[in-house]
């Protein structure tokens, strides 16, 4: 069970990686080549690009939940044992930011080619 909690684990924050990268590339791509691609192709890579925000967004939502119910018994005992802990707090801030700020910027993208 611990090996299928700590794979959870990490596919969550690669989640928030996919994720935020993906947003961030988006905009870059946009601002590169927005000028050079007609209309509907731009609209369609974006589609993609917001397809991949939502499929990102509902894994770490899903792989979330067992990450908390586990989360005192895999990670948070072993990590103040180990003085971790607030090496973990900060790591999850940091994903939390990444996550709100992917949205944020996600939404933008959207609004402007969408009008949404």
């Amino acid at each position: 069970m611990a090996i299928l909690i700590m794979l959870n684990n990490y596919f969550h924050d690669l989640a928030v990686a996919i994720l935020f990268v993906n947003v961030v590339l988006t905009w870059l791509y946009i601002k590169i080549f927005a000028q050079n691609l007609d209309r509907e192709n731009l609209k369609y890579f974006i589609r993609f690009s917001l397809y991949l925000t939502y499929f990102s967004l509902f894994l770490i939502l899903l792989l979330g939940v067992p990450r908390a119910i586990f989360y005192k018994r895999y990670e948070w005992m072993e990590a103040a044992g180990r003085g971790q802990v607030t090496a973990l707090i900060v790591k999850h801030v940091i994903l939390a930011l990444l996550t709100f700020s992917a949205i944020l910027l996600q939404m933008k993208i959207k609004r402007r080619f969408y009008g949404d």
